[in-house]
């Protein structure tokens, strides 16, 4: 998700690269923390699962 934040906020937000990289770090996070934390609702393994 990281990946994918990054490269949608580097093509329609070019020129700021700090901001893109912050944004796609703290984004997935929050998601995180909402579902896992406060809504303790677990979120699905994904497709990587295999490889962990």
């Amino acid at each position: 998700m990281m990946l994918f934040c990054l490269a949608f906020l580097a093509y329609f937000n070019r020129g700021k690269w700090v901001q893109n990289v912050v944004y796609s770090i703290a984004f997935p996070m929050a998601v995180f923390v909402l579902f896992e934390v406060w809504l303790q609702a677990g979120l699905p393994d994904g497709i990587l699962s295999v490889l962990y």
